[in-house]
């Protein structure tokens, strides 16, 4: 009779240990939040192309956005976004949201080389002077 007793109370913990441990595994979703890593760039990357492709993973999150407009991730989490940098130094915001309204950010800085400035500013100068020649084309056509 005794070895009974002992045998239900060892049977009844072990089912009490599991739906508690299966209880916490459940709840770690909700303890955790949104999780955020980025793989490329890395913080603080210099380049010299103003065009960079920001890519990394995401987990428990419903609203993933980049500088505060809306990417999506993959089945998987993953996601990737091509990105026009401006000259000089850069600040990237990655924000996520989860189900249960907890956020979470990252910030990532780059910096876009001078050297890459002056295809921006050559850029900028022959539109200009496109336009102008435009400009003056259309006035001599007036007259």
């Amino acid at each position: 009779m005794k070895l009974r007793t002992i045998l239900q109370i060892a049977l009844g913990l072990l089912v009490f240990i599991l739906i508690a441990g299966y209880s916490i595994y459940q709840a770690y979703d909700f303890w955790s939040g949104p999780e955020l890593s980025i793989s490329t760039p890395a913080d603080g990357a210099q380049t010299t192309k103003p065009l960079i492709h920001i890519s990394g993973a995401a987990e428990r999150i419903s609203f993933l956005s980049l500088n505060g407009r809306q990417i999506y991730t993959d089945p998987n989490g993953r996601f990737s976004e091509a990105l026009l940098l401006t000259p000089g130094y850069n600040i990237i915001t990655l924000a996520a949201d989860d189900s249960f309204g907890r956020h979470t950010e990252k910030h990532l800085r780059v910096i876009l080389n001078a050297t890459s400035s002056l295809l921006f500013s050559s850029y900028i100068k022959n539109n200009g002077q496109e336009e102008r020649r435009t400009t003056e084309e259309d006035q001599e056509t007036e007259e």
